[in-house]
């Protein structure tokens, strides 16, 4: 039996699909026997199958043609891509995403420290096009990376971390962080909540509600920011109006229809249910106010701060056994914060998967860490953007709930 499974969905968009394909076959340490990757193609009008089979393959390939109907979305081709995985580990990528060589050593470090989770990761917009020697030679992973923090790189999810942490635990709503962008999980799970729900039509919320079904039948959200991928440039940028007008209002729609299923989220997170508030949280609903509270930063009352400083890997498994006397027997509300300056451990998944009710813990590798100031200002252009979309929408383009097969 394979070990994992890549469920790509595509339509039309070949060459930035050729990328993708050419970045998984140089996974460092895998072959053949080792993954699949799935292609969804969900009726482009001329076929891919002729066009991606000419690319090289260290991986089994398999391609799945869906006719195009006014149902057609990008829920049914994942499920579709599920119902034929081998693997028992599906990972979902968008067909313009690149990943680096390590992806999928990455993701097995994960399952290897706990198997009932879903593994989530952030991406960086490109703001051109990649030619496909920069892939091959490895230097488009020195273009766009999150060390330079280039406004216009960087997503939503970035300055959720840079607050709250590397940590989805310290957040009460972790399932806002899951994107079917980059996202890896049992195939297990997935069938036992029956997989992506097909009634949302258009663009977004299908992964959201996938992560928070997920969560709800107790599988834990584990970021690895070390699986980042970078998002192909097809004039859609991290900011401003790159987004057109329909694709933002498929997005209201289903973030309504989303809250109006999971009745029980405005316990947790009641400002998602104020539309006076919508224009703050339209594209991107979870911004910066998760780190500000927004939807529910934890927090222990009365708490005692702490921070430790990870220089030397011989003070890791103190750190360790720290930790574990601390969040598993201790009484105390402790708040610990831990800089890691090697990122040459597991710390950054193990971390995850301590549950405690009195101490928290949020951490910060050192490769994310230094941008506060880059990071507040993309924050406030975020707002801003909202505000301007939102103000847009009222004067031109109204509220309908329309419904269509738009991939």
């Amino acid at each position: 039996m394979l070990k994992f499974s890549f469920i790509i969905p595509a339509y039309n968009n070949k060459n930035l699909l050729a990328n993708t394909l050419i970045a998984l076959n140089m996974q460092k340490g895998y072959g053949i026997g080792d993954y699949e990757v799935i292609v969804v193609d969900d009726g482009s009008p001329e076929r891919l199958i002729d066009f991606v089979s000419h690319i090289p393959q260290n991986y089994r390939l398999e391609y799945i043609y869906l006719d195009r109907t006014l149902s057609s979305c990008r829920a049914e081709a994942r499920n579709k891509g599920i119902s034929m995985a081998k693997g028992y580990i599906v990972i979902f990528l968008d067909s313009d995403m690149i990943v680096n060589e390590n992806y999928l050593s990455e993701v097995e470090r994960g399952f290897n420290l706990e198997q009932n989770i879903c593994l989530i990761s952030t991406r960086l917009y490109a703001n051109r096009e990649i030619e496909a020697p920069e892939i091959i030679n490895k230097t488009v992973f020195n273009t766009f990376r999150f060390k330079d923090c280039k406004i216009n790189y960087i997503e939503n999810r970035h300055v959720v971390f840079n607050n709250s942490s590397y940590n989805a635990s310290t957040v009460k709503t972790p399932w806002l962080f899951v994107y079917s962008c980059n996202m890896a999980v049992l195939k297990k799970n997935i069938q036992k909540i029956g997989g992506f729900d097909e009634s949302y039509k258009g663009w977004g919320y299908e992964d959201i509600d996938l992560g928070y079904r997920l969560y709800k039948n107790g599988v834990k959200i584990v970021i690895n920011h070390k699986m980042e991928a970078i998002h192909q440039y097809h004039g859609e940028t991290a900011l401003f109006f790159s987004w057109s007008m329909d694709k933002s209002k498929q997005l209201k729609n289903n973030k309504w229809d989303f809250l109006e299923r999971h009745k029980e989220i405005e316990e947790v997170a009641p400002l998602l249910y104020k539309k006076r508030r919508f224009y703050l949280l339209q594209k991107f609903q979870e911004s910066t106010f998760v780190s500000l509270n927004f939807f529910g930063l934890k927090k222990p009352d009365h708490c005692k701060t702490c921070k430790i400083f990870l220089t030397k890997s011989s003070k890791i498994k103190d750190i360790r056994e720290m930790l574990h006397q601390k969040l598993t027997f201790s009484n105390d509300n402790n708040l610990i914060c831990i800089y890691d300056y090697l990122e040459n451990s597991d710390l950054d998944i193990w971390i995850q998967l301590i549950e405690s009710s009195k101490c928290m813990v949020r951490y910060y590798p050192r490769s994310r860490s230094g941008k506060n100031f880059k990071i507040a200002v993309f924050s406030f252009l975020y707002i801003l953007n909202g505000i301007a979309l939102n103000v847009y929408q009222k004067l031109y383009s109204g509220f309908s709930r329309d419904r269509g097969g738009v991939y």
